[in-house]
């Protein structure tokens, strides 16, 4: 695979960007809830046991399901993402570390927005499970600050997110990025 799209749950992402990425025809990985903006994901990434609690019953058969979380993966037969995850993570930072080594070269990012700004989460916030708050926000910039130092010259990371206070990825609008890995 060349390049993919990932799908993460900012605020700024929007029913028209999921259906350009879809369209595209390149793999889109939507990071946890975001397979309900892009139902015809091609994979569904989370790192979270919790979540994997609450929503594998509802999930589409059709994409593949993928965590870093060995307990979700006993627990729910989901593919293992053989990744170190004694350090602190997020699962949109960790779906580019998946992207990657699902042999991606390029990677276009929507609603990785790391605010709270314009509020939780495209789909509002989560009844059942932690929302961020302005230190989890700070926490995942340095994760991502770290994540482009260690990809740097191993992946091309577009951020195409219509908002993002992530300062670490080149940003690019999605019709550009889309021009610019396709050709």
């Amino acid at each position: 695979m060349s390049a993919v799209v990932i799908c993460a749950s900012g605020p700024s992402l929007t029913p028209a960007d999921c259906s350009l990425a879809v369209e595209s025809g390149l793999p889109v990985i939507a990071v946890n809830s975001t397979w309900r903006a892009v139902p015809d994901c091609t994979h569904i990434y989370a790192g979270d046991l919790r979540w994997w609690d609450i929503n594998i019953p509802s999930l589409p058969e059709r994409a593949d399901r993928w965590t870093c979380n060995v307990r979700a993966q006993k627990r729910y037969g989901i593919n293992l993402f053989p990744t170190n995850t004694s350090e602190t993570f997020n699962s949109g930072q960790r779906a580019i570390r998946f992207a990657h080594w699902l042999g991606a070269e390029s990677i276009i990012l929507l609603g990785f927005d790391c605010s709270i700004s314009n509020g939780s989460h495209w789909h509002g916030d989560h009844i059942s499970l932690d929302n961020p708050t302005p230190a989890n926000v700070a926490r995942w910039r340095c994760e991502f600050d770290l994540l482009a130092q260690q990809m740097r010259g191993r992946v091309r990371i577009i951020n195409s997110s219509r908002y993002s206070e992530l300062q670490c990825f080149r940003r690019v609008s999605l019709d550009a990025a889309l021009r610019e890995v396709t050709c």
